[in-house]
């Protein structure tokens, strides 16, 4: 399999960075546009790591270490007692619904869909006339 060949403003930030390693993103991607090129932060950034400009053993330790310290809040003062809140988008667990209370709401959505089912066929059959009358 051939290796793979270096992207032409990846190969500008090298040598920029080989010739003065305090050369800023700025002047670098000065120097792509000047070539007709577009360089993004994360290609002077993976250009300074190949050259070992920059200390990557510090990022990954941030990544592997967890925080100590206190532990996660439990539930927070409008939500439900003992729910721990959930992430953005998902619905809080509610374990205080009973049986009974479960079976009723289900009876009202069924009792719910059945009258919009009705309005919609309602609505369907007065297209469908009026359709007809223009024709």
């Amino acid at each position: 399999m051939a290796a793979r060949k270096a992207s032409p403003a990846y190969e500008i930030a090298l040598r920029m960075l080989e010739k003065n390693k305090d050369v800023s993103y700025a002047d670098v991607r000065a120097a792509a546009q000047k070539k007709g090129l577009s360089i993004f932060p994360i290609v002077y950034g993976r250009a300074k790591k190949a050259l070992g400009l920059v200390d990557t053993s510090a990022a990954k330790k941030k990544v592997g270490k967890k925080k100590v310290g206190r532990p996660a809040k439990a539930a927070t003062a409008g939500s439900a007692g003992g729910v721990v809140k959930r992430g953005p988008g998902r619905p809080r667990k509610n374990p205080e619904v009973s049986a009974s209370a479960g079976i009723d709401s289900v009876i009202e959505a069924m009792r719910s869909n059945e009258a919009e089912r009705e309005r919609f066929r309602d609505v369907l059959v007065q297209i469908r006339d009026l359709i007809n009358s223009v024709v």
